[in-house]
């Protein structure tokens, strides 16, 4: 790669890692089985851990990139057995786009996906966003990129990284298959926390922001700028319009819209207290100014 940190430019021959050290069974449990595959190349070495879970068609893999190499990019080759022209769709912030091929590298966010009406594969990643399709409908992914970082003249992603990617088959459109949810959930995976049995009064299971709608992400919840009140910051993500129901677990007073800057206030929404009602109009994004019940009062 003789490009600059904003430019991929390969050149020369492509050369394959395949000079896999070692392959250990590391888990093999109830819930999930992974084997994992040590590869060195030059200087650098590769791990990759392949997780399959239970009940699951997802195909996990932590990568551990140890990487001391000049002038080189990595990419992981993911072939698809879909015809080239098939729709290579990239989700982008706040929404999605579809592009052609070949493409080279584009900024791409958790994840891309080809598919049909009958089937399609999702490739999802918690931080590695450069993402391209060859002419054979190859999907790629770069890993890492080493070239001249400008001025300093040292060479950028040298050292250690690791980064969490997965393979997601789904039957027909991406739309209908969730794969946004789970792209958002390898990116913010739940976190468990072990604690003693004491008496309370929370239910088993509360939450204090839920949606109804899968197709609508709750992208932040904030204080607003110059009160009390909350803003939630929401969005359609399959280009439908879609009626969509929020639930709160404490009690508001009043709803409206609201710009992004919180300067200009737009009209009520509807709601009864606990609950809001809200129409969503194809890759709209939102902002809602929620007014607390003990604030109103």
């Amino acid at each position: 790669d003789m490009g600059n940190p904003w430019h991929l430019a390969p050149e020369g021959r492509e050369a394959t890692l395949n000079d896999t050290v070692r392959v250990d069974v590391v888990e093999n449990g109830d819930v999930r089985a992974a084997i994992r595959v040590t590869t060195t190349w030059h200087e650098s070495e590769f791990v990759q851990e392949y997780r399959l879970y239970r009940n699951s068609p997802r195909v996990e893999v932590h990568a551990t990139v140890d990487f001391h190499e000049e002038n080189r990019v990595v990419q992981m080759l993911i072939p698809v057995d879909l015809p080239a022209e098939t729709r290579w769709t990239c989700e982008v912030p706040w929404g999605a786009v579809e592009r052609g091929i070949p493409d080279n590298d584009r900024a791409s966010q958790t994840w891309v996906d080809v598919d049909t009406d009958e089937w399609g594969v999702a490739l999802l990643n918690n931080g590695r966003y450069g993402h391209s399709r060859r002419e054979d409908g190859t999907l790629t992914l770069t890993l890492v990129r080493s070239v001249v970082a400008h001025k300093s003249q040292d060479q950028t992603d040298s050292g250690r990284h690791e980064v969490t990617y997965a393979i997601l088959p789904h039957a027909g459109r991406w739309e209908d298959n969730g794969v946004v949810a789970a792209a958002h959930a390898l990116n913010s995976p739940v976190v468990a926390h072990r604690d003693i049995s004491h008496d309370g009064t929370a239910p088993k299971s509360a939450s204090m922001v839920r949606v109804d709608q899968s197709n609508i992400v709750l992208a932040a919840v904030k204080k607003a700028e110059d009160d009390s009140a909350l803003i939630l910051h929401l969005y359609e993500t399959t280009g439908r319009e879609t009626n969509a129901t929020i639930t709160f677990a404490s009690r508001f007073a009043a709803v409206c819209d609201i710009d992004f800057t919180e300067w200009e206030r737009g009209d009520a929404v509807e709601c009864d207290g606990h609950t809001i009602s809200r129409k969503f109009r194809p890759w709209e994004i939102v902002a809602l100014r929620i007014e607390l019940a003990c604030q109103k009062d």
